[in-house]
């Protein structure tokens, strides 16, 4: 079972305290935890209707704020909208986007923003109060864990904030084999912490540390929290970035993760190896396993 964290006392220093024991021991532990009590439940709404609203568009129209990969006439080449892709594994569509204000040349920040409503201001708020609530999950977890202090490296970071669709499989979501499909194989995240939002549809599965795979079940106005590899590799193993994987949802789903990354040129060093990894050369390899970013055909 994934367990489920109140941060709603978090400004009491005792409190906080046993907060952050509870978190360092789920994250070392599942490596996934339900955070209730974190944001206010109207910015959390306003998010999943914007994506709503953004997802129900014409496709002729969401493909105007595509990445340069799916629309040569924008220049965009890393964030925007990402369409289906025909053959990728992992079936969805999405819309990310950073704040990054010095960033790799590898990662533009420049994207095209949808007109409609409040999208832009919506989403950007949004990220803003992730940002803040990841940074103070991470002093929690160094404090806890005894892990040297990384604010320095998360000044003007490349964390990203994703809206994705994953749209109802018209079939059945058992293959002819029998088993299970999945709309996002099993992986792994690539940065330090990842705080993601889900509808009521479910799908989320976790690999549990006896090696079954258990849901990690919706909960209305939470945020399911688990880590990325980088955190695994600056806590010497100590954090766990745990594999996850999507069902095939029954209906349309949203979910809307947040990867909180850190500056480009930052050197994320292993303890014990003393191996250093500099952030965006990772993030460069890591997202080749992506069809999103890997591929260049969109879906007809």
């Amino acid at each position: 079972m994934i367990p489920v964290i109140d941060l709603k006392h978090r400004s009491d220093a005792a409190i906080r305290s046993n907060i952050a024991d509870e978190i360092a021991k789920a994250a070392s532990e599942s490596g996934f935890v339900t955070l209730i009590n974190a944001l206010e439940p109207s910015a959390i709404d306003a998010c999943f209707d914007a994506a709503q609203q953004f997802f129900a568009l014409p496709a002729d129209v969401k493909m105007t704020y595509a990445c340069h990969a799916f629309n040569p006439f924008n220049s965009n080449t890393y964030r925007g909208f990402f369409p289906l892709i025909a053959g990728d594994p992992s079936q969805k569509e999405g819309f990310e986007f950073g704040q990054c204000r010095h960033p790799d040349p590898s990662f533009s920040e420049d994207i095209i923003w949808p007109s409609e409503g409040n999208f832009q201001d919506t989403l950007t708020r949004m990220h803003t109060s992730l940002s803040n609530l990841a940074m103070e999950l991470l002093q929690m977890l160094c404090e806890s864990m005894q892990l040297s202090d990384m604010t320095s490296d998360f000044e003007d970071g490349m964390s990203t904030f994703r809206i994705i669709h994953y749209p109802a499989r018209l079939h059945s979501d058992i293959n002819e084999s029998g088993l299970q499909r999945y709309s996002t194989p099993d992986h792994t995240d690539s940065g330090f912490i990842t705080l993601l939002f889900q509808d009521d549809t479910g799908g989320l599965e976790a690999l549990a540390t006896d090696g079954n795979w258990i849901d990690v079940p919706p909960r209305k106005d939470s945020i399911v929290m688990n880590l990325g590899d980088l955190l695994q590799h600056k806590s010497g193993g100590r954090l766990k970035a745990t594999r996850h994987r999507v069902r095939a949802p029954h209906k349309s789903r949203i979910s809307m993760p947040f990867f909180f990354e850190p500056r480009p040129d930052a050197l994320v060093q292993n303890p014990d190896t003393h191996r250093s990894i500099r952030y965006a050369d990772f993030l460069r390899e890591k997202i080749q396993s992506f069809g999103e970013y890997s591929a260049r055909t969109p879906a007809n």
